[in-house]
């Protein structure tokens, strides 16, 4: 057998494996346009998490990914500023976690950017990307948000879809 038969025959497993990992490559990404988001608005609305998985997304230095559902006026958020939103959390696999909104109980959560005791630091990261009447889709790595130890109802190294409504900057 000559070898370069030989190596063809080796080659051809290698080959085909590589061929079935790229069947099973993650989708391409496609631009938001103005009806996925308003789709996605709707969704929220109802408590569930949008299909944003394959969405062409904004990044911040540190990794928070996030694509701006409706655009706000005005500054942006900046350290030291009182802000006050409201939000929506899911984990990635779309379990609804927690909500900010009306329901008898809840109400606008305020905190100060910067401040790390009372909020994740991918919060920080994103406020800073907006200015007030922003409403944006958020995923947030576990690194910046619950870490390695998780909290309460959500698990270890979990990485957090937030919708957040930016209310007010003082």
């Amino acid at each position: 057998m000559s070898s370069i038969r030989r190596f063809l025959i080796c080659l051809l497993p290698a080959a085909a494996i590589l061929a079935l990992g790229a069947c099973d490559a993650d989708e391409p990404t496609v631009e938001v346009s103005r009806t996925m988001k308003e789709q996605a608005l709707e969704r929220i609305a109802q408590d569930e998490m949008p299909d944003y998985r394959n969405w062409e997304m904004n990044q911040t230095g540190d990794g928070v990914r996030y694509v701006v559902l409706r655009p706000g006026s005005g500054e942006k958020a900046w350290y030291d500023d009182e802000v006050r939103v409201h939000y929506k959390l899911w984990l990635t696999d779309g379990t609804f976690v927690d909500s900010t909104f009306p329901d008898g109980v809840s109400s606008p959560f305020e905190f100060t950017v910067g401040d790390t005791r009372r909020v994740i630091a991918g919060w920080h990261e994103i406020i800073q990307e907006m200015s007030a009447g922003t409403e944006v889709l958020a995923v947030i790595p576990w690194e910046l948000g619950y870490g390695r130890a998780g909290r309460r109802n959500i698990p270890r190294r979990a990485d957090l879809v937030f919708y957040i409504d930016l209310l007010r900057i003082r």
